[in-house]
């Protein structure tokens, strides 16, 4: 089966077993903690009433300028 596949393909599902595999080494186990710790320390930082659609707007407009 795996010999009718394009290169692509093949190449695809390989990746897919990689991520599948549960060897992972320290290194690597150690980077996707430190990624998670990374990212939680950003957890809550938002006010209640942060409205993410007006502040995209603004950053947009500060950035590319004003399309009115």
């Amino acid at each position: 089966m795996i010999q009718t596949l394009s290169d692509d393909s093949v190449f695809f599902l390989m990746r897919i077993m990689e991520n599948l595999s549960p060897h992972d080494d320290d290194f690597a186990l150690a980077k996707r903690r430190k990624a998670s710790a990374d990212l939680q320390q950003f957890k809550g930082r938002l006010k209640t009433d942060f409205n993410y659609k007006k502040e995209l707007a603004d950053w947009r407009d500060e950035r590319y300028g004003s399309i009115d």
